[in-house]
């Protein structure tokens, strides 16, 4: 089977420099809407594998059912991905409703513009500036929902932006490591609730996968490559995309196969 023959390329570089270099080809990868209500709702996991075609790194999304019963009918069970490059016409993805700025966002625009306006201030009055700022967008949380979403957005912040930058600025030694271990990664198993999230509960058109890298010192290494879910939506301009990122739930919520699962999905046999 082709699909497993490229996935079973992947694994013969994986571990090697030009592995690495396909890991920093591209920026993320999407799922539609659409594809995932082909897949079977009673799923518990959605297999991301990494695969080799012809000297390019693609990737490969099926549910755990279709994939344990080995049912694989591309584009209907099981999806090609490849990264997303700024060649991809975006009036052909389909759009999502308009979002509005969230308070979260607002709370670090209020700041900044309090610490430019009082920069030439003494530290009290600075201080007391930002006091100000803070009162007025807080005092805007009226409900126990209003201060959930606005921990929520903190969270986001701390959950996917700081790893995103994790893995731009210390994949190297993450692969280094995991290298020499003969650990670099194979396949993610992702929660199916997690895309559940997105596309019901949401109604996003699309979600973007995207790596990111968590600080594990207490584990066998000191990194752990890891897999983001966020809504995307590629018509917006790339500073109300970021806002509209921070705005709604991202997680991290995958299992990377190795090191830290075992070989037991079904398409790296």
């Amino acid at each position: 089977m082709q699909i497993k023959e490229e996935i079973q390329a992947w694994n013969e570089i994986r571990n090697s420099q030009k592995g690495f270099q396909f890991l920093q080809a591209g920026s993320g990868l999407t799922l539609s809407k659409e594809e995932f209500q082909q897949w079977n709702s009673s799923s518990d996991y959605v297999h991301l594998y990494l695969a080799n075609q012809n000297d390019s790194l693609c990737f490969y999304l099926i549910d755990d059912y279709h994939d344990n019963a080995q049912a694989y009918i591309l584009d209907q069970t099981i999806f090609k991905k490849q990264f997303i490059h700024p060649t991809i016409n975006a009036k052909q993805q389909p759009p999502l409703a308009k979002q509005t700025n969230n308070l979260f966002i607002q709370f670090l625009q209020e700041l900044n513009n309090r610490l430019q306006a009082a920069s030439n201030n003494t530290l009290d009055q600075q201080k007391q500036s930002l006091e100000e700022g803070c009162k007025k967008i807080l005092d805007q949380i009226k409900t126990p929902l209003a201060l959930s979403q606005f921990q929520q957005a903190i969270q986001n912040q701390i959950d996917a932006v700081i790893p995103s930058f994790r893995w731009l600025m210390f994949s190297p030694q993450w692969f280094e490591e995991l290298a020499q271990a003969e650990k670099v990664v194979q396949a993610f198993k992702i929660p199916f609730q997690d895309f559940k999230f997105l596309f019901k509960e949401h109604n996003s058109q699309e979600a973007l996968l995207f790596f990111g890298l968590k600080d594990t010192p207490n584990e066998d290494f000191s990194t752990t490559i890891d897999v983001f879910l966020t809504q995307y939506d590629p018509n917006k301009k790339s500073s109300e995309e970021i806002s509209f990122v921070l705005a709604n739930r991202t997680a991290d919520i995958s299992t990377p196969c190795p090191p830290y699962h075992s070989y037991d999905l079904p398409l790296l046999h």
